[in-house]
């Protein structure tokens, strides 16, 4: 019976083992599914979670296309004047929440690590790139923060040349410029 047992504990984890099928930059197992130490992680100029200081703002945060609204309530308020306690909700021209701080979630799905690898590269940070590569952005580019992404070889960061394309390179730049970028009174 023991042995009947062993057998059949040893055919559930064959089993288990062969229809596993590992994820690599070239095929994603769930593009929905992340690890929590990506999103803790500031890889590639990325905002940590819960990180939320000047460095992360959102320049799109109640632009000059946005709508303002005291939260809770249908009360519409100047956009330039949208508090960013918590108090104030902004909403683009399509109705898509604007939030005060930029999404930590920047390439943390398909279960990737903590950082931007050769074989699990990020989007580059650059202002010119965030719509061609539908991302959002890195911490902001400041006088201190002038986007030294401390690039090691073998260990990276590293990012795609550009969208759809296998070809990796080094990161250039770890942060975004913090103007924003509008394109058909859209920001970015």
């Amino acid at each position: 019976l023991i042995l009947l047992l062993l057998i059949g504990i040893q055919l559930y984890y064959l089993i288990k083992v062969s229809i596993y099928v590992p994820s690599s930059k070239h095929y994603i197992f769930n593009v929905l599914s992340t690890r929590k130490d990506c999103l803790d992680s500031g890889k590639g100029g990325k905002r940590p979670q819960n990180f939320n200081t000047d460095l992360y703002l959102n320049p799109c945060f109640c632009n000059k296309f946005a709508t303002c609204y005291i939260r809770g309530t249908k009360i519409i308020i100047p956009s330039s004047t949208c508090p960013t306690d918590g108090t104030g909700t902004c909403y683009d021209r399509n109705g898509n929440l604007i939030g005060v701080y930029i999404p930590y979630e920047r390439n943390c799905h398909s279960a990737v690590g903590f950082r931007c690898t050769f074989e699990k590269p990020c989007d580059p940070c650059e202002r010119s790139t965030l719509l061609t590569f539908n991302t959002s952005r890195c911490g902001a580019c400041t006088t201190h923060n002038k986007g030294n992404c401390n690039f090691v070889p073998e260990v990276g960061p590293y990012c795609y040349k550009a969208p759809g394309s296998r070809v990796v390179v080094p990161c250039k730049k770890c942060c975004t410029e913090f103007e924003p970028l509008f394109i058909d009174d859209v920001c970015y």
